[in-house]
């Protein structure tokens, strides 16, 4: 008998990635993510906004699975510092977050990961991540749109500019 093998190989999934942080309404937040998300983040169970608000009401995904809104009982009060607790989070195909709790402050938009300008995924922001961003300037894609209004614009190069450089 004759055995015959090949050799394989496989990269395996990274864990996804809370790029943002936005309270868009005074009892909502916009959650953005790297990748798009399982369904199980539109259990509003899975969201927890400290101190004192309590479980979200309702989440739904938006963007392609990457944005999920979460809306809460009560209004987080402008510029206080809160925990949002996430669990259960995973990507489309099952990879959990590695990081559960995201501290955020109420009116500003927050990056929790320097992987969001990380276009290329070798773990550092650097020049051929520059050159990625520098093809989809003036465009509407998502990837390179850092903060999330719409657009790779200007605004999305100065954040791009203060992470660059720097290692995750």
């Amino acid at each position: 008998n004759e055995i015959r093998c090949s050799t394989r190989s496989a990269r395996p999934n990274r864990p996804p990635t809370l790029l943002r942080i936005h309270a868009t309404l005074p009892t909502q937040i916009a959650l953005d993510f790297n990748e798009p998300m399982g369904s199980i983040l539109t259990d509003p169970d899975g969201y927890t906004l400290a101190p004192n608000i309590g479980r979200a009401t309702s989440a739904i995904q938006s963007r392609e699975g990457r944005r999920i809104l979460v809306t809460f009982p009560s209004a987080m009060s402008p510029g206080a510092s809160y925990l949002l607790t996430v669990a259960t989070a995973t990507d489309s195909s099952g990879v959990p977050l590695t990081e559960t709790s995201f501290p955020f402050l109420a009116g500003r938009i927050t990056y929790p990961s320097v992987r969001i300008a990380d276009f290329n995924n070798d773990g550092e922001v650097s020049f051929s991540d520059f050159v990625l961003f520098a093809r989809a300037y003036n465009s509407t894609d998502p990837v390179f749109d850092l903060d999330g209004n719409g657009s790779v614009a200007f605004s999305d190069f100065i954040l791009f500019a203060s992470l660059y450089g720097q290692t995750i």
